[in-house]
């Protein structure tokens, strides 16, 4: 046999084997480091999801509250008020910093923050006047 011959038969059963091997590893890598990436993104997804439901809740505990006192005018029904306050405004902040690569989702949560804060302002007054014994129900 040849020299020629054989480093041709040679690169035949090692090379493109082995070449072929490296291409598949190749894409097998670039594969995974996708599948990883998309299961962050799952994770984001999940965090907001998450984050926008204790929102959500927080805004339930505020209209609960307020509505339990100005049925009662017991001050213990506005516990949760009080607590939701404290608390709604910093984890919507987290929410729109956790979306801020998304910018028509940043003007929702912007939007709902600045309608909170209105109906919070309302809220305020409403629980005053029923506290002072006022028309509360005008």
């Amino acid at each position: 046999m040849d020299e020629k011959g054989f480093r041709r038969i040679l690169n035949r059963n090692v090379g493109l084997p082995l070449g072929l091997g490296l291409v598949g590893a190749l894409f097998f890598a670039l594969l995974i480091g996708y599948l990883l990436n998309v299961i962050r993104w799952v994770e984001h997804t999940d965090q907001v999801l998450n984050r926008a439901s204790e929102v959500y809740k927080l805004t339930l505990d505020l209209e609960t509250g307020m509505r339990g006192f100005l049925l009662s005018g017991e001050e213990d029904y506005l516990a949760p008020y009080e607590q939701a306050r404290g608390k709604y405004r910093p984890l919507t902040e987290q929410l729109i910093d956790m979306v801020g690569d998304n910018p028509p989702q940043v003007q929702r949560l912007e939007r709902l923050l600045a309608l909170q804060e209105q109906w919070d302002l309302f809220a305020q007054e409403v629980i005053g006047s029923r506290r002072d014994g006022g028309n509360y129900l005008a």
